[in-house]
């Protein structure tokens, strides 16, 4: 898999963790209230965006 792929990759997975802390109560119970995954998600867009810089600074060279 290429840089940009990988990139894409993470920002995807960031927003499924995103998403996911709002879904489960949603389909669970309304009551029920799932951790949010702030650090994971931060993690994963932050390495997710660091991939996309880097794909398309050595796509210039």
């Amino acid at each position: 898999m290429n840089k940009r792929g990988t990139g894409v990759l993470f920002c995807a997975i960031g927003a499924f963790l995103y998403a996911s802390g709002y879904i489960a109560p949603g389909i669970l119970n309304s009551s029920y209230h799932t951790p949010r995954l702030t650090t994971p998600v931060i993690i994963s867009v932050i390495v997710g965006i660091l991939y996309l810089i880097w794909a398309e600074k050595s796509k210039e060279k």
